[in-house]
């Protein structure tokens, strides 16, 4: 088996299982959401004189509709959609000047009979109109949001001040009080300033006038789906978060770690997980879910209240399963360095939650489903890779097992042991006899020498590298880095004969000839 047949098979397993966990993940959340806690939203519009201007599109050429009109049609929409006996909602808007029509309340009709009397006049002050709605806002119960929309660019009504920095101090101080934005903007909309206002780049949905109502019906969403992992959010009970995160990252862990650890017992030509493997999986997969939803849940409650560290508590919980699955592994693949399989772990996790950022802008619904998705796959994928590159590019002695003509596998060589014997935990098992020998002889790396235990002999000795040793139809070869760089002398081959009952038996060969690998036959006691 080459290294990229071995890096692709545990790549397909590792994501494989990391998806199929991640998916009933999801699954066990359908119909099953927190509580969710209460939240105050202030709409806030600007109504300068450009919102007069009437919108030509196909369906419309002459143009019967202005932008207000638009605006004031999806803005109604969204608040007739809200939830307002546990929400509160108020209504600003700003143009020369501005101004709230409605205080925070929980009267939807109150706020469309609002809208209905905008009228579109003056300039842009983005600035007052953000200062209006972060008073509004003040001491607000629950999740406080500013829901912005503007079809232009600030405009200045200070003569010697910036209208656009006085716009991004405003924003500043809004976003400082954690208070989120969330921005539509139109027509000659600055999308860059918009992203600068609300802070990040998914908080900013950009529309065309006629499809006004679609924008709102994506921010809505948006504010509706923010999650962390598998669970709310803003989930008002701390403790039901952290156990749905850290359920939601068991699985996750359990499912790559089952698929990582299949392929490795297929690689050694064991049978199916024996019973200590999926203890050991379940164990590793449920603690290192725990940790990763602890860490992630108390981060995010921590941080709450700093929209721009948001994604901090995300990339603690995938940096921290990363790690999981890495350490993890090396358990299971001998002399694997645990330190660079932690750090393999640990970028594994940084690129799952890359993944994460970058997935959940794709679909305003089901955006926070596909980067879990995504991300557990991601997470899958390159954890697989980053061991299996890191266990082929540290070798400095491995064994070489020829299964057969066609097929082979190699091991580490290192301060483990590797056994080759008739034991279930052997690392190398000539056949499935359960009377065979237990521990035919074990290999391992130590003081810059391959050395040959032979435990039914108490023999001990040093190997040159090609050494050969024969266990009926399988061979092992012994290979050591420093070799390759500077080949010694030629060495004869050495050839080991192993019996079901017995330990093996090293006889020094000719070293050019290939020997034939002899059937492993049991030997009567009498006849030794």
């Amino acid at each position: 088996m080459s290294t990229f047949t071995k890096i692709l098979g545990m790549a397909t397993m590792a994501v494989v299982g990391a998806t199929l966990g991640a998916a009933g993940g999801e699954f066990l959340f359908v119909g099953d959401k927190p509580p969710v806690p209460p939240r105050s939203i202030c709409l806030l519009f600007d109504v300068s004189g450009s919102m007069a201007q009437r919108i030509r599109n196909k369906q419309d050429p002459i143009g019967l509709r202005t932008q207000l009109q638009a605006l004031q049609e999806a803005a109604v929409g969204f608040a007739g959609r809200q939830n307002l006996r546990n929400d509160t909602l108020g209504l600003a808007v700003f143009s020369t000047s501005a101004r709230v029509m409605t205080p925070l309340g929980h009267r939807a009709q109150e706020v469309c009979d609002a809208i209905g009397r905008l009228r579109a006049e003056g300039s842009t002050d983005l600035a007052g109109g953000l200062d209006a709605a972060h008073k509004m806002l003040d001491g607000a119960r629950g999740e406080r949001w500013v829901l912005l929309f503007s079809d232009g660019k600030p405009e200045g009504i200070m003569p010697k001040r910036d209208p656009e920095q006085m716009a991004l101090e405003a924003a500043a101080r809004v976003r400082a009080a954690g208070i989120h934005i969330v921005a539509i903007g139109t027509g000659l909309a600055d999308e860059v300033l918009l992203q600068r206002v609300t802070g990040a780049k998914e908080h900013v949905f950009v529309s065309a006038p006629e499809r006004l109502a679609e924008a709102f019906e994506r921010s809505e969403q948006y504010i509706d789906s923010r999650q962390l992992l598998a669970s709310s959010s803003q989930a008002a009970d701390f403790r039901s978060g952290l156990e749905r995160a850290a359920l939601w990252a068991s699985l996750i862990a359990i499912g790559a770690g089952l698929g990582m650890v299949t392929w490795q017992n297929r690689h050694l030509r064991r049978r199916s997980l024996s019973a200590k493997d999926l203890f050991c999986v379940l164990f590793g997969g449920v603690l290192t879910g725990s940790l990763a939803g602890a860490a992630g849940q108390s981060l995010y409650w921590a941080l709450s209240d700093y929209e721009l560290l948001g994604g901090v508590a995300r990339t603690a919980a995938w940096i921290v399963l990363g790690l999981g699955c890495g350490l993890g592994m090396s358990l299971f693949v001998p002399n694997l360095n645990r330190r660079r399989a932690a750090a393999g772990g640990i970028a594994s996790g940084l690129v799952a939650a890359y993944l994460f950022a970058v997935v959940v802008p794709v679909h305003p619904v089901y955006g926070e489903t596909m980067a879990r998705l995504a991300s557990a796959a991601g997470l899958g994928l390159f954890t697989a890779i980053a061991l299996m590159l890191l266990e082929a590019a540290n070798k400095k002695a491995w064994l070489v097992v020829h299964w057969s003509k066609k097929e082979r596998s190699t091991l580490l060589l290192g301060a483990t042991p590797i056994v080759v014997g008739h034991a279930k935990n052997a690392h190398i098992r000539p056949s499935y006899d359960p009377g065979g020998t237990p521990e035919l002889m074990r290999i391992l790396y130590e003081t810059n020498q391959v050395i040959v235990e032979e435990p039914g002999s108490g023999r001990r000795r040093s190997v040159r590298d090609g050494t050969r040793l024969d266990f009926g139809r399988i061979a092992v070869e012994v290979r050591i880095a420093a070799a390759d760089a500077a080949p010694a002398p030629a060495v004869k081959a050495t050839r080991a004969v192993a019996t079901s009952d017995t330990t093996a038996k090293v006889a020094p060969t000719a070293a050019p000839p290939r020997v034939k690998p002899k059937e492993l036959v049991g030997t009567p006691a009498g006849k030794r």
